[in-house]
């Protein structure tokens, strides 16, 4: 994984450690799209806010190819809500790596 150290323990909730030049999408979860995302999706310009809030789950990897298509050169992880994860269906999650779970969330990465 190179410039990128991902990591993932109980300690830190789940909450990777990225470093270098990767792009961190995390699956959103009931309570981001009602509290703490909500102010800065609000103050966004359409434009951003299409590009960046995508409501529907089976959209990630869309939303995570589109990102890698903007800089190749660029890592697309995924921090996921395991469960919700568990839930997508198998062709939208054939486009992950599993790199590291614990009981509550996944750390994936782009193929």
């Amino acid at each position: 994984m190179t410039g990128i150290e991902p990591t993932m323990n109980e300690e830190s909730s789940g909450k990777p450690l990225l470093k270098g030049r990767g792009v961190a999408l995390r699956a959103p979860r009931e309570t981001d799209k009602q509290e703490r995302l909500a102010y800065g999706r609000d103050h966004l310009a359409a434009v951003e806010r299409d590009r960046w809030f995508v409501e529907d789950p089976e959209a990630l990897d869309q939303v995570a190819q589109r990102m890698a298509a903007e800089d190749p050169a660029r890592s697309v992880w995924v921090l996921a809500d395991r469960k919700a994860w568990e839930r997508l269906p198998e062709i939208h999650r054939d486009a992950f790596e599993a790199v590291s779970r614990n009981r509550k969330m996944v750390l994936l990465k782009l193929r």
